[in-house]
């Protein structure tokens, strides 16, 4: 027998680990490296694959991906109009967004923007009854309370008579789907989860989510904006637990880029490829207003939506009004903020009191006194849940979604924004804005030197939320 010294063995058993670690985490980092992102998130990455190889790999896996990495994996080439708007007469935003390959602000749209619960849930209830040959429902929370009975009620009578449906939730964000898929699969329909959590070591990238609103019917209507289907977004009568949000229907040539956006998370999802509708005469219902569907999120090369903020920030004339949820701006967009309040511009940011998150209503204080120091004004809403995302810019351009002012939305996550061009839509959301006011209290608390300074650190939680 040979005279193994199992010392020596575990000597290179260890060895081997560390160089194989070693090796594993120079991999990653190249594909840290590789990635767009901060300078401070770079470096936070590649301190924790240097001293904790394997379980910052392992991280790294799940957490660390920020663009998805082959082409094929990516949105598609988004539709392009002739009746884009002229590039001579176009807004700023819509030349900014079509250099990072957004589809240009297109005319021919009618818009309806729903300011209350009943009215955004009536009006998704009739555009899926309208429907003849197909429903794609891309969202990312699906529940089954009362107000998510009746549209999955109107999913599966769609299914039932014929009509093509797919639904596209977001796993963690429609947690609570119990029998909806088993109820719609027996009609006919579809309905898949994004990214399953039980499957996170198989499709990586789990922090990925898509926070996507789009419900589109025929090719030729669509119903976006903030709101989920469930009861907070569309149903007043508990009012404690309602939710101010916003959101719209569209009908007219903007649909066209809503629905090749549910395609390509569609076959992202499955792998099945589905052909475009040709919207029929009888589907179109004429309009006038310019409307720029923007796209943000991992399958695409650019962060759009962030970029389009930026500009805002930079090229605003007299007012810059926003509504968000959560207000965890990273540094430059923070600075932008700031500049833009300096520089005389009306800078309003509207925030709820309380959110429905603890730790990001601690982060967020800091940024929004350091806003209101340049000159900012703040208004925290009093009543409930503030869930709108919205933007004003000037009398020129508005824009609502799924965006919310913080990382994981502007770099993370799979959103998309409806900007509107035509005055008569940017004074309705201006009114809107307006209108919430009242229910406002202005300002931020002040704090004494030490308590701000105890403050500080949250901010360097920033990038993770």
């Amino acid at each position: 027998m040979l005279d193994i010294d199992l010392d020596w063995v575990w000597i290179l058993l260890d060895l081997a680990l560390v160089i194989g670690g070693i090796l594993i985490a120079a991999l990653m980092a190249g594909d840290v490296l590789r990635q767009r992102r901060a300078p401070a998130r770079t470096a936070a990455w590649l301190l924790t694959l240097l001293f904790l190889p394997y379980f910052g790999v392992l991280l790294y896996l799940l957490f660390g991906a920020r663009k998805l990495p082959r082409p094929r994996y990516r949105i598609g080439r988004l539709a392009l109009s002739s009746m884009a708007v002229d590039e001579q007469s176009a807004h700023p935003l819509d030349l900014l967004l079509r250099g990072l390959g957004v589809p240009g602000a297109v005319g021919g749209n009618a818009v309806r923007i729903h300011k209350h619960p009943e009215e955004a849930l009536n009006a998704l209830l009739e555009l899926i009854a309208s429907a003849s040959t197909r429903v794609l429902v891309d969202i990312y929370g699906f529940d089954e309370g009362a107000a998510g009975k009746r549209v999955l009620g109107a999913l599966v009578e769609r299914a039932r008579a014929g009509v093509e449906v797919k639904v596209l939730v977001d796993d963690i964000g429609s947690m609570a789907l119990r029998s909806a898929m088993r109820r719609l699969k027996r009609a006919g329909g579809s309905m898949v989860r994004f990214k399953p959590v039980s499957q996170l070591f198989l499709v990586r990238m789990v922090n990925l989510r898509n926070h996507r609103k789009i419900i589109v019917a025929d090719g030729a209507r669509a119903w976006t904006g903030g709101r989920n289907i469930g009861d907070p977004y569309l149903s007043s009568l508990s009012h404690a637990h309602a939710w101010e949000d916003l959101s719209c229907t569209i009908a007219g040539p903007a649909v066209r880029v809503f629905e090749d956006i549910a395609m390509s998370d569609w076959r992202y999802a499955t792998g099945e490829k589905i052909v475009a509708s040709e919207p029929t005469a009888h589907a179109l219902e004429p309009g006038h207003t310019r409307v720029q569907v923007v796209p943000s999120g991992p399958d695409l090369r650019d962060d759009t939506w962030y970029a389009a903020l930026l500009c805002a920030c930079f090229t605003a004339k007299r007012r810059l009004w926003l509504i968000t949820p959560y207000f965890v701006p990273d540094e430059a967009l923070m600075n932008a903020l700031n500049l833009a309040a300096r520089r005389g511009i009306e800078v309003r940011v509207f925030v709820p009191q309380r959110s429905d998150n603890w730790l990001v209503d601690r982060v967020r204080m800091s940024y929004l006194r350091e806003l209101s120091a340049c000159g900012a004004e703040v208004y925290r809403y009093q009543p409930r849940m503030l869930h709108a995302k919205a933007l004003l810019m000037d009398d020129s351009a508005a824009a609502l979604g799924t965006a919310n002012v913080d990382a994981r939305s502007l770099f993370l996550n799979y959103e998309v924004m409806t900007v509107l061009y035509d005055h008569a839509d940017i004074a309705a959301l201006g009114a809107y804005i307006n209108a919430l006011l009242p229910d406002c209290v202005p300002g931020v608390p002040r704090v004494g030197w030490l308590r701000e300074a105890m403050a500080a650190p949250f901010r360097l939680l920033a990038p993770l939320l």
